[in-house]
């Protein structure tokens, strides 16, 4: 009938009869089309004019995204959420460093301290990288600051550990590594707020008295 696109069947398998009345009873829905279903062949009916069901990829704009290897997320939204974090810390932190004064920091540096503490733990909670890797690197960058007397190495320490992370694409137990160096290169506490401290074995002698 004219103005009607003819109704046809598209197969993903080569079909071995025509298609009976009892098939065209067990019909089912496949993203919105009528599917027939027959034992070992799945048979959709669309219309000529209908071009072939786009992918997943080619339904979000070619933006299908795999799970990288490693368990790295890969999502762009992620990443610009994971950067500007890492820029409105090293703001604080710049602004902190140009306030040291002969090897001291202002009196008012508390305030300074609060706002970045804040924003690492907002840090904290980006699901970016490598497993829990972006966790791992904060807590460690946590446990120098938090409830801490500040000096101008803790000021460095966080300009040169929040500069190493923004530079980097994908955040790895590469990057825990490197926080426990800059702990080292800026003299901090490498086992502050961990419960690997040194022991400290003390040796007595005993030494009888004989009354002299």
């Amino acid at each position: 009938m004219a103005g009607k696109s003819k109704r046809v069947a598209t197969t993903s398998d080569t079909a071995s009869g025509p298609i009976t009345g009892e098939d065209s009873q067990r019909v089912g829905h496949f993203r919105g089309l009528p599917t027939v279903s027959t034992p070992g062949l799945t048979t959709k009916v669309t219309d000529t004019a209908t071009s072939l069901l786009p992918s997943q990829s080619e339904e979000s704009g070619g933006r299908a995204r795999k799970p990288a290897k490693g368990g790295a997320v890969e999502d762009p939204a992620l990443y610009k959420r994971f950067r500007r974090l890492c820029d409105s810390i090293l703001s604080e932190v710049r602004e902190l460093e140009a306030s040291i004064s002969e090897g001291r920091l202002p009196d008012d540096w508390l305030g300074s301290a609060a706002e970045i503490e804040a924003l690492l733990e907002q840090l904290y909670d980006v699901p970016w990288g490598q497993r829990d890797a972006l966790k791992g690197v904060v807590t460690a960058i946590l446990f120098q600051v938090v409830n801490a007397d500040w000096h101008p190495n803790h000021v460095m320490f966080l300009k040169d550990m929040i500069s190493r992370l923004r530079s980097r694409y994908s955040i790895d137990q590469t990057a825990v590594k490197e926080c426990a160096e800059s702990v080292r290169l800026y003299e901090l506490d490498q086992f502050r707020g961990t419960a690997t401290k040194p022991m400290v074995r003390t040796h007595y002698k005993i030494v009888e008295d004989t009354g002299e």
